[in-house]
Formats: C-alpha cells, sequence, structure tokens
C-alpha cells in the first residue's frame, strides 16, 4: 500500500485527507461558493502518480424541515404552509440520508435541527439555490423516499411525488448561454425508510 507523498490541485480546490474513513480518502471542496468549479488532482506516490479531473458544483442550499398533518399528495399548498414553520438552516449539498430516523437524529444536523426534535414519520423538506452554471446540458439526479419535486427557474423537472422506497429519478436541461438558474426541491416522507438526495453534473 503506497503512501501519498504529494498532493496538488488548481487554486480554486481545497484538498483534505479524511482520516476518519477507511480506507483514509481524500475529499475535495471548491473555494467559491454558488459556481461550478473544474478540477484537477495528482497523487504522487513512492512507485507511481495519480492524476485525475472532474467539476465540483459549489452552492449552498437553503433547507426547511418540519413536520405535517397534512398529506402533501392532496393537498400540497396546505402542507408547504406546515413546513415552512419548521426550522432553516444552510447546507453545502443535498444529501439527507434519514433512514429509520427523524432529521433530529441526522449525524451532521446543526442544532436548530437536532433541537427541534422532529417525528421520525410525517415531515418535509424544502429546499432552494442559486448556481451560476455554464451553457451546455446539465442533469439533474435524486434519490427520494417518499415523494421528491424538483424545479429549475420555477418549470418541474422531476416529479415523483408518491410513496416509494429508496428510487432514483433523473432529469436534463439546457442553457444556450451561461447564466444563473435557481433550483428547488420539495419533499416528503410518510412512514418507514426515508432519504433526500440530490447530484447535478454537465452532461458530456
Amino acid at each position: 500500500n503506497d503512501v501519498a507523498i504529494g498532493v496538488t490541485a488548481n487554486d480554486d480546490v481545497a484538498v483534505k485527507l479524511d482520516q476518519a474513513s477507511a480506507p483514509p480518502v481524500f475529499v475535495l471542496s471548491a473555494r467559491r461558493p454558488g459556481a461550478v468549479v473544474p478540477y484537477t488532482l495528482r497523487v504522487r506516490l513512492p512507485s507511481r502518480e495519480l492524476s485525475g479531473a472532474g467539476v465540483l458544483i459549489a452552492t449552498n442550499w437553503r433547507v426547511t424541515l418540519g413536520n405535517w398533518q397534512t398529506d402533501p399528495r392532496t393537498d400540497a399548498a396546505t402542507w408547504r404552509k406546515e413546513i415552512e414553520a419548521g426550522v432553516t438552516f444552510a447546507a453545502p449539498r443535498l444529501e439527507l440520508r434519514f433512514g429509520s430516523a427523524g432529521p433530529s437524529e441526522l449525524a451532521d444536523a446543526p442544532a436548530v435541527v437536532k433541537d427541534a426534535h422532529f417525528d421520525v414519520q410525517r415531515f418535509g423538506t424544502l429546499a432552494a439555490t442559486s448556481i451560476a452554471l455554464p451553457s451546455g446540458r446539465w442533469k439533474i439526479a435524486t434519490l427520494s423516499d417518499d415523494g421528491v419535486r424538483v424545479s429549475v427557474d420555477g418549470a418541474l423537472l422531476i416529479d415523483n411525488w408518491t410513496h416509494h422506497g429508496p428510487t432514483p429519478d433523473a432529469a436534463e436541461f439546457t442553457l444556450a448561454e451561461p447564466r444563473t438558474v435557481a433550483l428547488s426541491v420539495e419533499h416528503f416522507e410518510l412512514d418507514g425508510w426515508a432519504v433526500l438526495e440530490l447530484e447535478l453534473t454537465p452532461v458530456p
């Protein structure tokens, strides 16, 4: 097993070694939020050099979590008001792996979420962000349990507003020129397992 003796990346990217992982992994993060940051990474080992390249999506999500009484499948407007009465926090990514517990049990939940003592069922999520994207094709991919809706600039692209197990969904959109787009996500949990994850990637 080679041990890295040198790691370099372009100036827009910060690199950190996560030694808590098994095996340890390098974690990359963009230094500029609200933008798309291409990166190159080189890792020098005693016996060889490894290199890679990709794109980091750096943004800040405004996330609101709340419990609900009104079934979102029959009255989404009232349900949304109930969620808006919950708690709001900022997050660098939309990666909420609730599992069989509720929002307050998330390992990395901020204090405002832990202190809210959410129920483990019948909770919902509203999330929104704006991000400057280059022109081209873009893919939105979600993993949800239960219902999920994703809109780009108000246009609904993913609509799986149902009671279901962990399910992947995806949609694409095209930008004719670089501009800032608004992403919004709605998610509800009815019972059992719960997850909400979103990934935005350029389409080659």
